[in-house]
C-alpha cells in the first residue's frame, strides 16, 4: 500500500569514497580482453572504489556524516533518530549504529539502531527516519546513513567466475541523508514489497561466500520490479509522468535498467545513473547517484524524484519526493579509520 508522508523535507546527502580506484582493465590478463568488453557492456561498470581491508561501512558513512553536519551546522541536540542501512555491520552486537552514534557524538536521547538491507534500503530507510520524526514535530530532524564495502584484501583476484562478476560490479561507499520535520514540505509517496519467497536469489550464509541468481534477479526487474512501478504511479493521486524530471533506479547493472526504462516508458535521458565510475553500491547507489548528478538535481528551484530499490530480499521500495535547490549534495573522498 502507498503511503503518504507529510512535513518531512530532505535537507542534504553527503557520499563518501574510498581512495582506491579499481579499473576492469586488470582483469584482461584472467578473462581475455573480449570478455572483459562484453562485462562492460552489460554492466556498463568500467571501475570501481574498492576498499582497502581496513576499512567498514561505518568508517565511510560516519566520514559522510561529518561532512554534512558541517555542511548544515546543526545543532546535534535536535537530531532525535539516526538509522544506519548496511549489510556489513561492524559488530554482531550491539548494533554499529550505537558505534556511529558516539563518533557523532549525538545525544542520549536520540534513537538509534540497524536495518539489514541492501539494494532497497535507502528507499525503505527514508521511509523509516520519515515516518519516526512524525512524533517529534517541528525542528525535530534525524539521519540516514547507508553503505556497504567491496573488500578486495592485498587485490588478489579471485579465483572463481562468480566471483570475478562480482568484483567487476560491486563497488564501495558510505553515505549519509539529513532529514528535518518542517510544515508546509510537499508530499513524500512510499511504498514497500517484500517476497521472502525467494529469499535464496541473493543470500549468504554465515561463515560462507554470497550467492546470487543472477538470470533470477534479472526476470524479477523486468516482471515484478516493472509491475509495481507502473502500479505505484497509478495509485498515487494526480501522478503524472511529466512531473517527474528524473528517474533513479538502484544501480543494479545498466542492461537490467535499460530494460526496466523501456518497459516502463522511462526516457532514458532522465534515468540517472552512476555505474561507469562506481559501479553497484548496494544500499549507497541511489544517493550516490543523487551526488553524482548534482548540477542537473539543483538547477531548478525544486526537483521531482522518483527512486526505486530493488533487489535482496527480494524487495522493491518505491518513492516519489522532491528536493529543493538548496539541498546539500557532496561526493567526497575518505581515508579515516574509526576505532571500535
Amino acid at each position: 500500500m502507498v503511503g503518504k508522508i507529510e512535513n518531512i523535507k530532505v535537507r542534504g546527502i553527503v557520499t563518501a569514497l574510498p581512495t582506491e580506484i579499481e579499473d576492469d582493465s586488470r582483469y584482461i590478463d584472467v578473462l581475455g580482453e573480449q570478455r572483459v568488453k562484453k562485462q562492460r557492456r552489460i554492466t556498463g561498470v568500467k571501475e570501481r572504489r574498492m576498499d582497502d581491508g581496513k576499512h567498514t561501512a561505518a568508517d565511510y558513512c560516519i566520514s559522510a556524516a561529518k561532512q554534512l553536519l558541517r555542511q548544515l551546522e546543526w545543532d546535534l541536540a535536535q537530531i532525535k533518530v539516526m538509522v544506519f542501512v548496511t549489510q556489513h555491520p561492524s559488530l554482531i552486537m550491539p548494533s554499529t549504529a550505537f558505534v556511529i552514534q558516539n563518533h557523532l557524538g549525538l545525544p542520549k536521547d536520540c534513537m538509534v539502531f540497524d536495518v539489514n538491507l541492501g539494494c532497497s534500503g535507502f528507499v525503505s530507510g527514508l521511509h523509516i527516519v520519515a515516518s519516526l520524526l512524525q512524533q517529534y514535530g517541528v525542528g525535530s530532524r534525524g539521519l540516514l546513513l547507508a553503505g556497504d564495502i567491496q573488500r578486495n584484501p592485498n587485490y588478489i583476484l579471485p579465483n572463481t567466475e562468480d566471483g570475478i562478476a562480482d568484483a567487476m560490479l560491486f563497488g564501495s561507499c558510505g553515505t549519509a541523508t539529513a532529514l528535518e520535520f518542517t510544515k508546509n514540505a510537499d508530499s513524500i509517496y512510499s511504498e514497500e514489497i517484500a517476497d521472502g519467497s525467494r529469499y535464496k536469489t541473493i543470500h549468504m550464509c554465515y561463515g560462507e561466500a554470497s550467492q546470487m541468481n543472477g538470470e533470477e534477479v534479472f526476470e524479477y526487474g523486468i516482471t515484478d520490479v516493472v509491475n509495481w512501478v507502473n502500479a505505484f504511479q497509478k495509485t498515487v493521486d494526480g501522478f503524472e509522468k511529466k512531473e517527474i524530471d528524473y528517474y533513479i533506479f538502484h544501480q543494479a547493472q545498466k542492461f537490467l535498467l535499460q530494460n526496466i526504462a523501456s518497459i516502463c516508458g522511462i526516457d532514458m535521458n532522465q534515468m540517472l545513473m552512476s555505474l561507469e565510475k562506481y559501479g553497484n553500491t548496494s544500499s549507497g547507489s541511489i544517493p550516490l547517484t543523487m551526488c553524482l548528478h548534482k548540477e542537473k538535481l539543483l538547477q531548478k528551484r525544486k526537483t521531482s524524484l522518483f527512486l526505486c530499490g530493488f533487489g535482496i530480499g527480494l524487495s522493491c521500495a518505491l518513492m516519489r519526493m522532491s528536493i529543493q535547490s538548496d539541498t546539500v549534495l557532496e561526493l567526497i573522498e575518505s581515508d579515516e579509520k574509526y576505532s571500535y
